[in-house]
């Protein structure tokens, strides 16, 4: 025998080689099939758990939330009726219920992003007027107890005649809502929370302006971290819960839009986004 045939014979591996290495192979691809089941399985647990918590869970919390802000609100309205504002009595009493109405307001902001999370997941796609989804925003801020009193100083700028865009217009309401909430939340009483758009070749884009307490550069790319709440001696104060600005993300991430920002400390923020115009 040669030494190329020898060669060539030292390189071709054996069968029982072969058929070593297709049985691993095998082994590797079952191993596989059995993750995207464990995967399937996971992703069907998570979309029932989804649907239970959209469908049952929130209509049965947020039922019991609406009788206790009423009766909170009927508690105020009784003792201030019956006690006045002032004397030891009624301050006493308007103290706890105050400490009530800011405990139900943080609880009502938690069952909101749940909603709002659960929503995330179902968006739609159609054209729509940037001033609907506004008014969609408007609105959920008058029914918020930490919101509510402040809606006044929201400034628009929208007009009703822009041209469509594409999207989906509650998702965008809520988007909105996150952005002025937030804006009101940490600018100063009496100063004002911009909305504006800019209308572009190919898209417009949204800006929700304030003149509050900013950011810091180093802890920008944080903020829209789910729980992520900025941690200093001024903001502690502040309630919330961390996830707006992380619902905020999910949905325009959802929706292919982009977000930046723009903000110094002390300085006030600029949240901008795009969206596309309707085809």
């Amino acid at each position: 025998m040669g030494a190329n045939a020898r060669q060539k014979t030292a390189k071709t591996p054996s069968s029982a080689a072969l058929h070593a290495r297709i049985a691993a192979l095998e082994a590797a691809l079952a191993e596989r099939d059995q993750q995207i089941a464990d995967f399937q399985e996971e992703a069907r647990e998570i979309a029932i758990l989804k649907r239970s918590i959209k469908d049952h869970v929130m209509h049965e919390i947020r039922t019991p939330m609406l009788q206790v802000k009423s009766a909170i609100s009927s508690l105020d309205a009784e003792i201030r009726t019956r006690f006045g504002d002032s004397g030891e009595d009624a301050e006493g009493m308007l103290r706890l219920i105050n400490y009530a109405t800011q405990a139900t307001s943080r609880l009502n902001d938690v069952i909101q992003n749940i909603n709002q999370l659960a929503l995330s997941f179902a968006l739609k796609s159609e054209p729509f007027r940037l001033i609907d989804s506004l008014t969609v925003a408007q609105r959920q801020l008058g029914r918020s107890w930490s919101a509510g009193k402040h809606v006044h100083r929201v400034v628009s700028t929208i007009a009703e005649d822009l041209a469509l865009v594409q999207g989906d217009r509650n998702a965008i309401g809520q988007v909105l809502y996150q952005l002025i909430e937030n804006g009101l939340k940490f600018s100063p009483e009496g100063s004002p929370v911009t909305v504006s758009a800019d209308m572009g070749k190919a898209e417009m884009r949204v800006r929700v302006t304030d003149l509050g307490i900013g950011i810091d550069p180093e802890k920008k790319h944080w903020i829209f971290q789910e729980f992520y709440i900025v941690d200093s001696e001024t903001t502690r104060s502040y309630n919330g819960a961390g996830v707006g600005l992380a619902i905020v993300k999910l949905i325009l991430d959802r929706m292919k839009c982009e977000i930046t920002v723009k903000s110094s400390p002390n300085q006030g923020s600029e949240f901008s986004f795009t969206l596309p115009y309707a085809t």
